[in-house]
């Protein structure tokens, strides 16, 4: 009976014992089933890292780091985790990372208060790697570091340039495998730009450089807003609405400092709310750059901002929140974007359809300027899917095609209510493109000569990738060349310069990523000059050759415009026309092949009269540089004509002794010497060469002369006539009767 009753008190607590672990695994699977619906919130953790080297103080002489940190301690959420250090030679703890709280806040405000930058060194390595140390709080752990210089952990340049090393390729790898995010902000244009955009890019955070430092708090704002995304109500012209889901109404105003009256708010009554006249559970702080308002328990309807605010940031505690995925950081242009959202009350998905219907979004997006101020946002087109039965609402739109920083506004409407998401993302061509000049080995007789590298994001796809370069000079020349891919993954190009003169190399990619999609992107143009400093010259150029060449190429050019085909020689390279934007294609043309059309002899004729020109030209510019001038050899030819002519003009003299005979059978012969007077004159003398012939009978005596001379001989003589010429002709003259 007994052992009857035990073996039933036993079947009874094993029944019991099976429904209390029936009832456990029930709850633990609806807990785990509601936060896999409300996406696995969690605290954020924020962990702020301060430059405190000297040089800080040239950087920020109005220590507006302070201000801004102060103001993100104020506007931490509650549930946050968040620790404070400083560093420069040496890190240390500042607030120890906790739960953001009353206490915690007032304690970062002081000290704060009396942060100073009086360290000598920057060793932003183990800043890093101390803040890092505590395990982290939440699904990503947010590293905000402040910075105006570079690593500098000795005088050793060599130390230093490892030390930078060992940050990427060791530090950084293994803190993005725990899960952390670094945000960088750089305070000066000497600070290492390369190396801390490449920790937020990595590492899918943010980097900005402050070019005016009034805009260091909005900065810090800013990048809080991308690490823990708050609930924000939407600005509409000069006031927002508050609906009855609000628990506590937060209002950012941003203001100049010069600024005379001071920015307030009006309440759906009309009654204001500023800094002199408020309510004692609203908090008020003024600051010179901004006014930080919280209100709780806010009335329901329509608020306006009064005063002049340039920009106004309003977020809110609430029940009825909105959730966005994270979306990507950087996109590829014309990229298609995704966008899911969920709402939440009091952190349960609304699977409500007749409360979903009414649901309608808009997406606008806005681009920063190369001064880092947003521009004037504009509509996307937009497809939005119902949500489905987990609540989930799907919207597509695209991203802008051109290549620079935007900021996604993404409002949600509901029947009661609105909200407002904003995110900021980097539409990047994902080539990073290197330009390194290769100095010249004289030993070797090498020459200058610039290596172009090309390196793609993990996204695309490099066998299916083309890169293509125009390169171009000053002087005219222009030439298209593929770039090599590498075993490595890496396009290369070596460009040997020849000509003095600047160039510039345009790169233009097309291919395909790892999605399948098509590409085709203008990457980023590299320039140089040739011959720059301690460049070995060139050799000068011949003028007179590069004369010639180019009047050849002008007079091949018109022909062949003449004949309407191609000019012999190699063919031109057309530059190809500048991309309007990254979506502009490369296309690749066949060459075309000529038809044999049988001989044109008008085109024979026409290529010799080409080649009777080019040798004329080719005349005149040896004649037009070898020294002499076209007027000088004219004068020389015409001296020529007028010596020849003269020659021609004066009349030949008998040689001496010609008309002896003649003389002795008329027998008139006067001396036996006698000969005829020879002029040195060009024109004969008549007188002088007349011949004495006998006074009785002077015609028979001509009759006989012309019938016994004979002709003289065409005999020219260069030789000047005999001295005696003149004597014998005076001689003559006294013998005359």
């Amino acid at each position: 009976m007994a052992k009857a009753h035990s073996t039933a008190r036993f079947q009874t607590t094993l029944c019991a014992a099976l429904v209390c672990a029936w009832w456990v695994l029930l709850t633990l699977s609806a807990s785990a089933r509601a936060q896999d619906q409300s996406g696995g919130a969690s605290s954020a953790d924020i962990r702020l890292l301060v430059d405190v080297s000297g040089s800080m103080n040239q950087s920020d002489p109005q220590n507006l780091r302070a201000e801004g940190l102060a103001l993100l301690s104020k506007m931490l959420p509650a549930d946050t985790h968040a620790g404070l250090w400083r560093f420069a030679g040496q890190v240390s703890e500042v607030v120890p990372a906790a739960a953001v709280t009353k206490s915690w806040r007032q304690r970062t405000a002081d000290s704060l208060q009396t942060l100073r930058s009086d360290g000598q060194l920057t060793d932003i390595g183990a800043a890093l790697a101390r803040a890092a140390r505590a395990p982290v709080q939440a699904e990503r752990a947010h590293l905000l570091l402040l910075t105006d210089g570079k690593v500098d952990i000795g005088d050793d340049p060599e130390r230093n340039r490892r030390e930078r090393a060992s940050i990427l390729t060791e530090l950084l790898p293994r803190l993005i495998a725990r899960g952390f995010v670094i945000h960088t902000i750089a305070l000066s244009n000497d600070a290492d730009a390369e190396l801390l955009q490449s920790l937020a890019s990595e590492s899918a955070g943010e980097h900005r450089v402050v070019t005016n430092r009034d805009e260091l708090v909005s900065i810090f704002v800013d990048i809080l807003d991308q690490a823990v995304p708050p609930q924000r109500l939407p600005v509409s012209g000069d006031g927002f609405v508050v609906d009855s889901t609000v628990d506590e109404l937060t209002v950012l105003i941003y203001h100049l400092d010069t600024q005379a009256q001071r920015p307030h708010l009006l309440d759906p009554d009309l009654l204001p709310v500023s800094e002199a006249r408020h309510d004692d559970a609203v908090r008020w702080l003024s600051r010179p750059r901004y006014d930080l308002v919280t209100i709780p328990s806010p009335k329901n309807g329509r608020w306006q901002l009064v005063g002049g605010g340039r920009d106004a940031r309003v977020t809110v505690l609430t029940d009825l929140t909105l959730h966005v995925q994270p979306l990507a950081q950087t996109v590829l242009p014309g990229e298609p974007m995704n966008i899911r959202f969920v709402l939440r009350e009091r952190e349960q998905v609304l699977t409500d359809h007749e409360l979903l219907e009414h649901v309608s979004a808009h997406v606008s997006v806005g681009a920063f300027n190369a001064d880092g101020v947003l521009g004037e946002p504009t509509d996307q087109d937009i497809t939005l899917r119902s949500a489905d039965t987990d609540g989930y609402f799907l919207l597509r739109t695209s991203a802008p095609e051109t290549p620079g920083d935007y900021q996604l506004n993404l409002r949600i409407d509901g029947a009661t209510f609105a909200r407002e998401y904003q995110r900021r993302f980097e539409v990047d061509s994902t080539f990073a493109v290197l330009l390194q000049k290769q100095p010249p080995e004289p030993a070797q007789g090498q020459a200058v000569a610039y290596r172009v590298a090309v390196t793609a994001a993990s996204v695309m796809d490099v066998e299916h990738t083309e890169i293509v370069a125009h390169i171009k000079n000053s002087a005219g020349t222009n030439s298209l060349q593929a770039l090599k891919l590498m075993p490595d993954g890496v396009w290369e190009l070596t460009v040997t310069p020849t000509q003095r003169a600047r160039y510039v190399i345009e790169l233009q990619a097309k291919g395909v990523d790892q999605s399948g999609r098509r590409f085709s992107q203008t990457l980023e143009p590299q320039y140089f000059t040739y011959p720059a400093e301690g460049d070995p010259q060139p050799p000068p150029a011949d003028e007179t050759l590069s004369a010639l060449e180019q009047a050849l190429a002008d007079e091949r050019a018109a022909l062949a415009r003449e004949l309407n085909t191609a000019a012999p020689g190699p063919p031109a390279v057309e530059p190809e026309p500048a991309a309007s934007s990254s979506s502009s294609s490369v296309a690749d043309v066949p060459p075309s092949t000529p038809k044999n059309e049988g001989t044109r002899w008008w085109l024979v004729a026409l290529v010799l009269l080409f080649n009777v020109a080019l040798l004329a030209l080719i005349y005149w510019l040896y004649r037009r540089f070898s020294g002499k001038s076209m007027e000088s050899e004219l004068d020389e030819l015409e001296q020529q004509l007028t010596d020849n002519d003269e020659a021609d003009t004066g009349e030949q003299e008998p040689p001496e002794g010609a008309f002896d005979d003649v003389f002795a059978d008329m027998g008139e012969l006067t001396s036996a010497s006698a000969s005829a007077d020879v002029s040195s004159s060009a024109e004969p003398d008549v007188e002088a060469d007349a011949i004495q012939l006998d006074d009785d009978d002077p015609m028979a005596a001509l009759d006989e002369l012309t019938d016994v001379v004979p002709e003289p001989p065409d005999i020219e003589s260069d030789e000047d006539p005999p001295a005696s010429a003149e004597s014998d002709s005076d001689n003559q003259d006294k013998d005359r009767p």
